[in-house]
């Protein structure tokens, strides 16, 4: 008995196996690509000092209450959507 001939359909299977092999290669390997990349800039630089500490907590209660202050104000002009947007977004570059 002679064997079978390979016929268009299994040539086409036979593609699409190998094609699937393939993306679930290169798929693989972005995730594992990403996932050091994240992992090694998820790492943090830790303040040295008391003092730096101290400074870094000062400005974030500083942008806070500039924040704060500018939502204070397009709320009092009643502004909405777009003109808030712009309005925030030029509050918070005055200094």
């Amino acid at each position: 008995m002679q064997p079978r001939a390979r016929t268009r359909v299994d040539e086409r299977e036979g593609r699409m196996k190998m094609k699937a092999s393939f993306l679930r290669v290169v798929i693989g390997a972005f995730a594992a690509i990403s996932l050091g990349a994240s992992a090694a800039h998820a790492q943090s630089v830790k303040p040295k000092s008391p003092a730096e500490i101290a400074e870094i907590a000062a400005e974030s209660n500083r942008i806070a209450q500039q924040n704060e202050d500018c939502r204070r104000q397009a709320r009092e002009q009643h502004l909405h959507l777009v003109k808030r947007y712009r309005f925030m977004r030029d509050c918070k570059r005055r200094p």
